[in-house]
């Protein structure tokens, strides 16, 4: 059944300030992503990789560069991926 449904029939999103509420109809979840989590997500969803997210959220958040913050990307695609809020698989280059 999970399968059979398209994204849009599946999910309902919310916005709530800088966090991102999503209803899953088929698990009757409620997922709350926070600010940096629905970035994330909307970049991915945008079609951005790995490393433009990275490039990104340094720019947005004023984040060093010498903060290692690829790998909580990558953690947090893989949560999304996991929860099936995410339609792609994760291509990462390292």
């Amino acid at each position: 059944m999970v399968d059979e449904l398209i994204a849009e029939e599946r999910f309902i999103s919310q916005k709530l300030g800088p966090e991102l509420m999503i209803y899953d109809k088929v698990q009757d979840l409620v997922h709350v992503l926070n600010e940096t989590a629905s970035l994330i997500k909307g970049l991915h969803d945008r079609g951005y990789g790995v490393e433009q997210i990275e490039v990104e959220l340094r720019k947005r958040h004023s984040i060093k560069p010498d903060q290692e913050i690829r790998g909580d990307i990558i953690n947090i695609l893989a949560e999304l991926n996991q929860k099936d809020l995410i339609k792609a698989a994760i291509a990462i280059a390292l």
